[in-house]
């Protein structure tokens, strides 16, 4: 997803979306996403062993358990990201224009 974004750079693509697809927020992100969509697959009996191999690499198949849209249709973000979140905002300047807002 991030390769075109890359080579336009001139940065090398095999090198930084690797970097890109293992952060802490895109792991973050992925476990968000995909906490519905793996237990809504679980329950519609489509996690066929070459979406689970894929699954397994992204390091998804923990969530297949969860409980799916039927179950729970909210999306709870993880607390691993909710709090990597919340300390990159306390370490982040206001935007110009933002600190009459937040008063």
């Amino acid at each position: 997803m991030n390769l075109p974004v890359f080579e336009r750079l001139g940065w090398d693509a095999a090198i930084w979306t690797d970097w890109a697809d293992t952060t802490p927020f895109m792991r973050g992100f992925r476990q968000m996403m995909f906490s519905k969509i793996v237990p809504n697959l679980r329950r519609l009996g489509l996690l066929t062993p070459r979406v689970r191999a894929a699954y397994e690499k992204l390091d998804l198949l923990q969530l297949e358990h969860n409980k799916d849209s039927v179950e729970e249709p909210e999306v709870t973000p993880p607390q691993e990201l909710v709090e990597m979140m919340m300390q990159f905002l306390q370490n982040t300047e206001p935007v110009g224009g933002t600190e009459a807002a937040s008063r």
